[in-house]
């Protein structure tokens, strides 16, 4: 009897660590699959694109009426990084960054008194940064042959964000009351909310990265100051059209 209690005793003596070692084994197994899980959830994108004012603010406005190039002319082209993890199904969450600038040159469209020459000026418009957040949803996807590969997806998604912006003008221009010709600098600077709604094509190349292809369309407003300080608030609103790159690198 003795006998079988040492040897049961030195049975469990060695099952019990090889057991804890097990368990510990399987926990820190289950942590990493569960981490790794959800880092194949990460996509990570690059993007270029450009950004079409709505123009509907007194600034704008303005410049279509004095100047020969005006709010069409005026839309930054813009570069931009996004990060989105999906956390339901095809439910993901979505935060990005741009920004870009354009300047052109133009000419008034009154000529001022005993002047022959084109009075001409230069505006820029830089979107300085932009920030945003929102959801997209998957609302549809297209797989073809044997191996049900996914040739396409389309996403909707919604959001809000922040942008900060510049503006400025410089050069001659023409007081169309007195007809006379002079020279300025103008500037404002400001930010503004907006809201969004998304649309956007994403064609997968290989499993870890994908082409995409989008437009977004916003509407918001931002203050003006300094030499614009008498315009109402400038419009945010219009549409962005994008082209980019997306990386899975966990998947």
């Amino acid at each position: 009897m003795i006998r079988y209690s040492l040897a049961a005793v030195a049975a469990l003596s060695i099952a019990v660590p090889a057991l804890s070692a097990q368990s510990k084994s399987a926990k820190a197994a289950s942590a990493e699959a569960n981490q790794s899980s959800w880092a194949s959830r990460i996509t990570v994108g690059l993007r270029a694109g450009t950004f079409r004012p709505a123009g509907n603010s007194e600034a704008f406005e303005l410049f279509d009426r004095a100047l020969t190039k005006g709010t069409d002319d005026l839309g930054p082209s813009l570069i931009g990084a996004s990060a989105q993890i999906r956390v339901w199904r095809k439910v993901h969450v979505v935060a990005g960054f741009e920004q870009g600038d354009r300047t052109v040159e133009s000419q008034a469209r009154v000529q001022p008194t005993g002047v022959s020459t084109p009075v001409k000026q230069q505006t820029a418009f830089e979107l300085t940064g932009v920030q945003y957040a929102g959801v997209q949803v998957q609302a549809w996807q297209w797989d073809r042959g044997a191996s049900k590969r996914t040739w396409l997806r389309l996403h909707a998604g919604v959001g809000a964000g922040q942008a900060q912006y510049s503006l400025r003008q410089w050069g001659s221009f023409v007081d169309a009351s007195r007809l006379v010709q002079f020279t300025d600098d103008l500037r404002s600077t400001g930010s503004g909310s907006f809201a969004y709604a998304s649309l956007a094509a994403e064609v997968p190349v290989t499993r870890w990265a994908s082409v995409q292809a989008d437009v977004r369309q916003q509407r918001g407003r931002a203050g003006m100051n300094g030499d614009y300080a008498s315009f109402d608030k400038l419009d945010l609103g219009g549409r962005r059209f994008g082209v980019g790159v997306l990386v899975h690198p966990w998947r």
